[in-house]
């Protein structure tokens, strides 16, 4: 059920899984301490704090296989093989995250028809 929501979309099963026995914990998980804000107080600003040095799981597996196929040699066909592979995967990983948003945004405009019937 966790995969279906925004925030754990691009996630692999085990990373749900960390992420929830660190929250069983008591303590935060990736997600919390990639949008949790910076600093505390009035004067704190409320905009989510970003890690860009994340790397997805798919993304190591295919060099790594890559790698494997090509025996560690950086040939051209290598170099393109990775963008193409690279280009591929972060286009999944865009396509799940606007399905994600269009179904949380089909849901709130769904929600505003319903109030604006009772009404």
């Amino acid at each position: 059920m966790l995969k279906d929501t925004s925030e754990y979309a691009d996630l692999t099963d085990a990373e749900i899984i960390k992420a929830a026995q660190t929250l069983n914990q008591g303590g935060t998980s990736k997600f919390d301490q990639l949008t949790r804000p910076s600093g505390t107080g009035p004067k704190a600003k409320a905009k989510p704090k970003l890690n860009n040095d994340w790397i997805p799981t798919e993304a190591v597996r295919c060099i790594s296989s890559i790698k494997e196929r090509y025996n560690g040699e950086m040939s051209e066909t290598c170099v393109s093989q990775i963008l193409y592979d690279l280009n591929m995967i972060w286009r999944n990983i865009m396509r799940k995250e606007n399905d994600a948003i269009k179904k949380k945004t089909t849901a709130q405009i769904q929600d505003l028809r319903r109030q604006v019937v009772t009404k």
